[in-house]
Parts: C-alpha cells; sequence; structure tokens
C-alpha cells in the first residue's frame, strides 16, 4: 500500500468513526461476516484495495 504501512508487530488500535444508517452498518457486517472478516478489517482492506486501484489510476 502506498504511503501506509504497518510494522510487523504494530497494532491496530486507532479508531475510526464512520457514520452510516443502521441498514448500511448490517449489509457490511454480513458482507464482511461472509468473508469470515470482522468489520474493521473488512473496511482496512477495502481501503488498502481502493487506494491500490486509485494508484493505478494515476499511472
Amino acid at each position: 500500500m502506498r504511503g501506509i504501512s504497518k510494522g510487523g508487530d504494530e497494532r491496530a488500535t486507532e479508531r475510526v468513526a464512520v457514520l452510516m444508517t443502521p441498514t448500511e452498518k448490517a449489509a457490511f457486517t454480513d458482507r464482511a461476516s461472509s468473508m469470515g472478516l470482522s468489520l474493521g478489517q473488512f473496511f482496512r482492506e477495502a481501503g488498502a484495495a481502493y487506494a491500490s486501484s486509485s494508484s493505478d489510476e494515476l499511472a
């Protein structure tokens, strides 16, 4: 991930509030669960994929 790195022993301890409707949260929770991910990990991976595809478009 360009510009974002996580050391091998670094733990995710910072919180980010994301406002959404209860319906959106339920849909994201179901999607994350179906992939075997926590909701936090789902959003971290989604953000990483978005950042990667955005940097590909700039190239």
